[in-house]
């Protein structure tokens, strides 16, 4: 006791502020005669008894200051460091700080707590001056002192939804999301450190139940004569709204984009088949009607020929019965008709008229042969009907129109295996081969061979599907090629020669409308085979 006694007389001798002890274990309360003075009494006029401060409580501050003040006591903190109101004998508001220190025991049980009252009023009427100012700001106003408000506007509690709940301090920051409050707190000790401007964007707060974001700027400030961190918060939950609504409505956008260059192939496609099918389907009708009398022509002309050659006979047989009838001139005779025979070449030509005709014959077989490929290629009566498909007389007829194409560069090797016939778009798988024969050709050509090059066209089944490969030993791909062939624009042509949409419609032709697929397996240098599959039809 005599310690404390000695705590006692230094007190009354020089502390300037209020002093307060508790002796936890005697539940022993001194009160300080400054202390006393403080709120206005004569030391006779209060007890020393504890609850005789919690009686001059503002009623705004009991709960919160009496809550501490038992975590202290129990031992829970260690330390007090506090704000609030108390009611002066003259009825008046005065506002105190109370700074206090738990004493422990030899066994670190609860002991003492000692503290000091210090008057703030003087000084929290210039900051209340400040708080009208402050409240006249747009802004949302926060100042932290280690982690705890010193103030806070009524923006401050409007944004944060403490308007009309008190003053909670211990609230403010727990109602940060936990991932935000870890960077915040990082950026307010940077602050400290060095003093600089700190803009934290998206801090996810949780208001009634509700999700807000925040952005803040916080920066080092003097306040009340101590180190706090001035902050200033922005509800940026509408911007948030707007960024994501535009977000969404780039992503629309993109997709529009996206649907709106997929439309473009399709009706580049559709008018590069369309004006091809109709190409090959003019040049057929315009060949195929020339065709038509002049084979007509050639089968009356035969006839023609064949009756001369019986009139000849006739003629050699009139002969023989003058000769045997004047036998005096028949030596004249034969040798004037041998004469004659010989000046027009008739035996010569007799002999030689077999083979024009075959040849012509053959030749007129090849040109309707051509007329039936183009008819067969172009099918511009059923450009978008599906029909059943013969994928070998596809091959073979787009083989025919592309033979002036491959003959100077490659020859080609079709074997075609006995498959069914598939339900397709004929004209658009027709354009597919043409695609790939004409890409292979060109494989061929940028290799620089020294002889013609080899294409290998198969047919072949398996499962529920047909196969079209197309093999050529042409320059090959490298695998950023081979990554991108099926890309829209994508080329390896030079500017003029390939517009980069050949590969890619065939995908869609295939892959998009008849739920097949197409796949190429390349090596550099050494070539390239393009494989097709299609559906068989279903019965």
């Amino acid at each position: 006791m005599k310690h404390i006694d000695l705590i006692y007389s230094v007190i009354e001798n020089y502390a300037t502020d209020g002093v307060y002890l508790y002796d936890i274990k005697k539940d022993y309360t001194y009160l300080s005669d400054r202390w006393k003075s403080l709120l206005g009494y004569e030391a006779k006029e209060l007890s020393d008894e504890f609850h005789t401060w919690e009686k001059l409580l503002h009623p705004g501050d009991f709960d919160r200051i009496t809550n501490i003040n038992q975590q202290l006591i129990k031992g829970e903190i260690n330390s007090i460091d506090m704000n609030f109101r108390m009611i002066h004998k003259n009825g008046n508001t005065i506002h105190i700080m109370s700074k206090g220190q738990l004493i422990r025991d030899e066994h670190g049980e609860p002991n003492y707590v000692i503290g000091i009252h210090q008057d703030i009023s003087e000084i929290r009427k210039k900051e209340l001056n400040y708080d009208t100012v402050l409240n006249f700001i747009p802004e949302s106003i926060l100042v932290l002192k280690d982690r705890k408000v010193m103030y806070i506007n009524d923006n401050g509690r409007e944004l944060l939804g403490l308007k009309d709940e008190g003053f909670i301090p211990e609230r403010i920051l727990d109602a940060l999301n936990p991932v935000d409050r870890g960077n915040f707190i990082s950026g307010i000790n940077d602050i400290m450190l060095n003093d600089n401007l700190k803009i934290h964007n998206d801090i996810k707060v949780k208001r009634r139940g509700e999700i807000i974001y925040l952005e803040t700027f916080t920066k080092h400030v003097r306040y009340s004569g101590e180190d706090c961190i001035l902050i200033i918060l922005r509800d940026i939950s509408y911007r948030k709204y707007i960024e994501e609504e535009l977000n969404n409505k780039n992503e629309q956008l993109t997709m529009t984009l996206n649907n709106l260059q997929s439309t473009q192939n399709q009706l580049i496609r559709q008018e590069k088949l369309a004006g091809l099918g109709q190409l090959a389907a003019g040049i057929a009708h315009e060949i195929n009607n020339p065709l038509g009398y002049i084979i007509s022509n050639f089968e009356t002309l035969k006839t023609y020929v064949s009756s001369f050659d019986k009139f000849l006979n006739q003629i050699e047989i009139l002969l023989n019965l003058l000769i045997d009838k004047d036998k005096e001139n028949k030596d004249k005779w034969r040798k004037q008709y041998d004469n004659t025979r010989l000046e027009y070449n008739i035996d010569f030509m007799k002999e030689d008229i077999g083979d024009l005709f075959s040849d012509v014959e053959d030749g007129f077989q090849r040109v309707s042969s051509i007329v039936r490929s183009l008819k067969l290629f172009s099918r511009a009566d059923k450009f978008e009907d599906f029909t059943e498909y013969d994928l070998n007389d596809g091959v073979s007829s787009t083989i025919v129109i592309a033979k002036n194409e491959v003959k100077y560069f490659a020859e080609i090797e079709a074997d075609f295996s006995d498959i069914p016939v598939v339900n397709a778009l004929g004209n658009q798988v027709n354009q597919v081969i043409l695609n790939i024969i004409l890409n292979a050709v060109h494989a061929i050509k940028s290799k620089g061979m020294d002889s013609l090059g080899k294409i290998i066209i198969k047919t072949y089944e398996d499962g529920d599907y047909v196969y079209l490969s197309v093999e050529d030993n042409g320059s090959g791909m490298d695998e950023y090629t081979k990554e991108h062939i099926f890309d829209p624009f994508f080329t390896t042509k030079p500017v003029g020669v390939g517009t980069g949409l050949g590969l890619s419609i065939a995908h869609t032709i295939i892959v998009e409308k008849h739920h097949g697929d197409i796949y190429a397996d390349t090596e550099l240098g050494k070539g390239t085979t393009f494989t097709i599959r299609l559906p068989k039809i279903k019965y």
